[in-house]
């Protein structure tokens, strides 16, 4: 993965989607996880991929997917989207309530062992 500085900015459009796209995220936090998300919309980057949008429903923050897994990160200076490490996007939504202690344990076990699998993904790309 090319450094931060070296990241292209894909820009794209937004839209909302006819259909819910829940597979990316099911796929990578499985049901009881991406149950604490909304879908927001979508948008079309270059390439032809697709980013979902999910928001997290306590924290309000973003994990940005594509139809295969590959995990973005909204650039406001760009107006655009970096490609980012899994396991790095992964943890951005639960940051606030990892650190105050305000995730459930049964969901920390969960989100470890989506933390280690993701940080594998990670680390053979």
């Amino acid at each position: 993965m090319p450094s931060t500085s070296a990241r292209r900015c894909l820009r794209g459009e937004a839209f909302h989607a006819d259909d819910v796209v829940w597979g990316p995220l099911v796929g990578l936090l499985g049901e009881r996880l991406a149950g604490d998300f909304m879908y927001m919309y979508a948008t079309a980057i270059p390439g032809g991929v697709v980013v979902h949008a999910y928001k997290h429903c306590s924290s309000r923050e973003y994990l940005f997917l594509d139809d295969v897994g590959d995990a973005y990160r909204y650039q406001p200076v760009c107006r655009g989207y970096s490609r980012v490490r899994l396991d790095t996007a992964v943890l951005d939504p639960y940051a606030f309530d990892l650190l105050f202690g305000q995730v459930d344990p049964e969901a920390l076990v969960e989100l470890r062992g989506v933390y280690e699998r993701a940080n594998r993904i990670a680390s053979s790309s």
